[in-house]
Formats: C-alpha cells, sequence, structure tokens
C-alpha cells in the first residue's frame, strides 16, 4: 500500500493546537493569507495550514495547499455552531456532506436554495447546483471506524458528556447568531452544524480530485445567546459562563472585563476545535502514514 502525506487545516492558528503542540516544524511558507507548515507529528510526516476565515479564503488557501504542498487526503478541524437540537457545545460533527448555504436563486419569491455550483468535469462549462458535497467513500468509511474508537477521548464541556455525530454540515460567510436563522438553516438542509469554510474547501477538492474530510468541534449554540464584541457571550454554555462569572469582578475595568470575556470567547473555539481534531487523528494514524 502507498503511504500517504495528509494536511490538516483549519481558518486560524488557535484551531490547529492539538497538532502544533507536538508539531516539528521543519519548513514553512506564507503564500497570501495562508501559512503552511511541513513537518512531523508524533514521528510520522504531516502538514498543517492555515487557510482565513470565510469562504473566499478556504477556497484559495486550499488550491494554494493542494498545488504547494501535494497532499493526498486533507482534514478540515474547527469550531463551529449548533443546528440540531441533538447536537451541543464540546460534540463533534463529522461531515458526511457539506452544503454551501449561501447557493441558489433569489427571485420575486425570495431566497430558493440550491447548493454549491459543481462542474461536469467532462463538460466544464455547463455547472449545476448540487445540494451537497460528498467526502470520499474510503475516506469516510475508515471514518465512520476509527473515529467512534475515540469518542471517549473527547472533553466534555460541562456534566453531559460529549458525543460524536455523523451528518450535514452547511457553510456561509455569516455567522449565525440568532434562533430563527438557526432554524431556519436546520429545516432547510438538516444540517447539524454551521460553519464559514468547509463547503469552500470541499468544492475546491472536488475539483481537484483530492479526498477530503471536514471534521468540526461545536462551541456554541448559534443562537440569540451570543452576542458579537460584548461580554455576555454564550449564555447556555456551562463552561463560558464559569469563566465569565470570574471576569465580574465590582469595580473592574470595563475594557479589561470585555478584554477577558473575549479571551473566554477563544479558549471556547480552542477547546471546541481540540475535539474535533482528537477525531481528526484518530483517522489520520489508520492511514499509511510516512513514518520517520
Amino acid at each position: 500500500m502507498m503511504s500517504v502525506f495528509p494536511v490538516v487545516v483549519s481558518a486560524e492558528p488557535d484551531e490547529l493546537k492539538f497538532f502544533l503542540q507536538d508539531f516539528e516544524i521543519e519548513k514553512e511558507e506564507i503564500k497570501g493569507y495562508a501559512r503552511l507548515f511541513w513537518g512531523t507529528y508524533k514521528g510520522n510526516k504531516l502538514g498543517l495550514a492555515c487557510l482565513g476565515v470565510g469562504k473566499t479564503n478556504a477556497a484559495a488557501g486550499t488550491a494554494l495547499v493542494i498545488e504547494s504542498m501535494k497532499p493526498d487526503a486533507l482534514f478540515m478541524v474547527g469550531a463551529s455552531g449548533a443546528l440540531s437540537p441533538v447536537v451541543a457545545p464540546g460534540d463533534v460533527i463529522v461531515g458526511t456532506g457539506l452544503v454551501d448555504r449561501d447557493g441558489g436563486y433569489l427571485t420575486t419569491k425570495g431566497f430558493v436554495p440550491g447548493g454549491a455550483w459543481l462542474y461536469d468535469k467532462t463538460q466544464p462549462y455547463y455547472p449545476s447546483l448540487v445540494r451537497e458535497i460528498t467526502p470520499d467513500r474510503e475516506l469516510m468509511a475508515l471514518a465512520k471506524t476509527a473515529a467512534i474508537c475515540a469518542e471517549d477521548e473527547l472533553d466534555s464541556f460541562g456534566e453531559r458528556k460529549a458525543r460524536l455525530h455523523f451528518g450535514p454540515i452547511a457553510t456561509g460567510d455569516l455567522f449565525v447568531a440568532a434562533i430563527k436563522e438557526k432554524n431556519t438553516l436546520f429545516s432547510t438542509y438538516q444540517a447539524l452544524a454551521a460553519e464559514m469554510e468547509g463547503a469552500a474547501l470541499a468544492q475546491t477538492a472536488y475539483a481537484l480530485d483530492i479526498p477530503f474530510l471536514v471534521i468540526r468541534g461545536i462551541s456554541d449554540h448559534a443562537d440569540d445567546s451570543i452576542e458579537l464584541g460584548t461580554p455576555k457571550v454564550y449564555q447556555s454554555n456551562e463552561f463560558v459562563e464559569d469563566l465569565w462569572r470570574e471576569t465580574r469582578r465590582e469595580n473592574s475595568d470595563p475594557m479589561q472585563v470585555a478584554s477577558e470575556a473575549a479571551k473566554s470567547l477563544h479558549s471556547v473555539f480552542q477547546k471546541a476545535s481540540y475535539n474535533a481534531s482528537i477525531i481528526a487523528w484518530s483517522i489520520i494514524k489508520r492511514l499509511p502514514l510516512v513514518t520517520i
């Protein structure tokens, strides 16, 4: 069996903390917004890359990673918001399909959702709307056996035990922090989580024939409990509530309180991404990697 060189990507460096803490960097390049790292992880050749936030950065960064790093498989990890009522902070979603929630038609009757614009590779000038982009079958089959074995390793948020799910993930350039929008996305696409890069990576990887998986940790409920730019963050998340209580000291400097609350928010993103990375590594380590 031929050896495989996988590359793990994220939007931001903090989402790669699980891998970076034991990663030995051999080479680093900056291309546009993307940061590319070649090196070893636990004695295995591995690539890491930070692509930037949003679909455009993710698509451009993915193309740069494929051109420069020549990966045999791509794994995206990071944080996301829960859309399904059965999903909660701390859980991890392995995307069985990536939905572009911005794609569709705008008519006199309103927005008609469609998905991603994909081209038939035999007739590249005639695109069609595809509801979701699905990962490589062999990689998904490996994920369904390997990832389940790592579910007990997930770090729980509060008393509820973190769980592993398989299902669609919805991607769009708008950060979801409203219960109405959340419910609409779930009823329209039956997606378990919402994020901002996965479908862009999937579409680029599909076009360039690179197997991929998108794995997301749940950081929040994607609802009205999120107030961006203020200390009131993720009220329903026990983990952040504890951190927020610590910042609510009498006579505190408001700017300091806001700064500490922002750190709390960042900590949740890191923790969710860490869980996603646990699942990603459980899959990657079962591939025929190049060892040193």
